[in-house]
């Protein structure tokens, strides 16, 4: 009997054909076995396309009346960030103002207290936090600002700082009892005392010629570059 044409091969027997259809069983399954290692190699050679969300913290640090609480709230909003002032935040825990806390435990039972909370903060995500003027200058909260934020100091000259808060004292506690010269000169005093906690910030800025919008679009490009 003559069989069918099989690779090339004229059959002239059964015992030929059953040959011919192991041959092309073995050929099929070398096929499928092809496809399998082409699909396997072209999926672990895919380009990885999963996004990894990183969580964006930034502080804000620098001396009284730099403008930390009304810049971090804009920055809040146009970045679509939590926004957190570390002075309030204690207030709301407590119940009391900081200057109540200071007056009724004393300065070193509010600096604990501050340390504990910024600790609290900075473990959360997706933040921008301003805090008090005297926050980087104790224990080590600088370092873990920088540590686990971007932190950006808002830096300002003695005569753009008073001009912020002559009239404002009452406002703040620190120098409610000075005036004129007086307060020109603990400004100084002061801030000279600070700055180098301040100066251990990740970006500096310097506002006094600028608008809060630019310091805004400033803070924005150096966090982007």
């Amino acid at each position: 009997m003559l069989y069918q044409l099989s690779y090339g091969i004229l059959l002239f027997s059964k015992a030929g054909a059953n040959i011919a259809r192991k041959q092309a069983t073995k050929q099929v399954s070398l096929i499928k076995n092809r496809r399998r290692l082409i699909a396997y190699f072209a999926n672990r050679l895919k380009p990885v396309t999963t996004k990894v969300a990183i969580a964006m913290k930034i502080t804000l640090v620098g001396y009284m009346g730099a403008g930390k609480s009304s810049i971090g709230k804009k920055l809040a909003v146009q970045l679509g960030l939590d926004y957190y002032d570390l002075d309030t935040e204690l207030e709301k825990d407590s119940g009391y103002t900081i200057t109540e806390t200071i007056f009724n435990k004393g300065e070193l039972f509010f600096r604990q207290k501050e340390k504990k909370k910024l600790d609290e903060l900075l473990a959360r995500d997706n933040f921008v936090l301003s805090c008090g003027g005297g926050t980087p200058c104790y224990y080590d909260n600088m370092e873990r600002i920088n540590q686990h934020s971007i932190s950006v100091y808002l830096r300002y000259t003695v005569a753009v700082l008073y001009e912020r808060l002559e009239g404002k004292q009452a406002e703040r506690p620190l120098i409610a009892h000075l005036e004129g010269a007086q307060l020109k000169e603990y400004i100084g005093k002061h801030l000279f005392e600070r700055g180098g906690f301040y100066e251990k910030a990740i970006f500096t800025i310097a506002g006094d010629d600028k608008s809060e919008d630019q310091i805004l679009t400033e803070i924005i490009s150096l966090i982007n570059d």
